[in-house]
């Protein structure tokens, strides 16, 4: 129910950031921790969560396995989704109030929610 709400009940000690979700808390405490208990044995780069290394480890093999009907591949999912806003037209709408500006990539948009942050 919470997903559905959106309710935050889960806060952080060190930052104070919100999360739904008290696994999603405990992900994040790893940021203040710093612990990276997982490592690559390519490059022994070391990460704090599972899935990174093995995101990470595509980068060793090649593997695109997040393919668009276009036929281009990609070695992550959010790669993709970018890549399927150009098919789509859709674009990030900024969720500030009284400001109309659209991004075709979430990098883009968190470039410029860092504007509104500075200009508050």
């Amino acid at each position: 129910m919470l997903v559905h709400t959106q309710e935050k009940n889960f806060e952080c000690s060190e930052c104070g950031k919100t999360f739904g979700q008290s696994g999603h808390l405990k992900t994040h405490m790893l940021v203040h921790t710093q612990e990276k208990k997982f490592q690559c044995k390519e490059c022994h780069k070391s990460f704090a969560q599972k899935s990174h290394l093995l995101s990470h480890m595509r980068s060793h093999s090649g593997v695109k396995p997040y393919k668009c009907f276009c036929e281009k591949a990609y070695k992550h999912y959010c790669s993709l989704q970018s890549h399927g806003r150009k098919h789509t037209g859709e674009k990030l709408r900024c969720p500030n109030t009284g400001c109309d500006k659209k991004y075709l990539f979430k990098s883009s948009l968190r470039m410029h929610l860092r504007y509104h942050c500075e200009f508050q």
